[in-house]
């Protein structure tokens, strides 16, 4: 059977993501969700994209932070400036990844208790 998903790993995972990884997250919430038209469709995939960027956000803050530390450590302050900016944006975007995983979360919803849209 052919995924009604139009996510293609190969433009949304980076050299060194989880192939694995990402496709569990897609069927998680395919599971979960069961989306039932191409709207409802588009909205889980919108969902899948912003949690999975969040979780790479994740990793970016970890990375920065172990080298924040390290420079620390060392006694190396004034290089620390960078990695505490890098550290900033990857704040701001776990935010934007995670309102836009609420907005789309919100619009699935609405669609399924307002009807607008029959199962295809």
């Amino acid at each position: 059977m052919e995924s009604p998903f139009l996510i293609s790993v190969n433009e949304v995972l980076l050299k060194n993501e989880s192939r694995e990884e990402f496709s569990e997250l897609l069927y998680t919430y395919t599971t979960r969700l069961q989306p039932a038209n191409s709207a409802e469709i588009d909205l889980v995939e919108e969902m899948v994209m912003a949690r999975w960027r969040h979780r790479r956000y994740w990793r970016i803050e970890g990375a920065l932070l172990d080298s924040v530390m390290e420079l620390q450590v060392e006694g190396d302050s004034p290089k620390t400036g960078a990695p505490q900016k890098a550290l900033k944006l990857a704040a701001q975007f776990q935010n934007s990844s995670r309102r836009s995983h609420e907005r789309s979360h919100k619009m699935l919803l609405h669609l399924r208790e307002s009807g607008c849209l029959s199962p295809e």
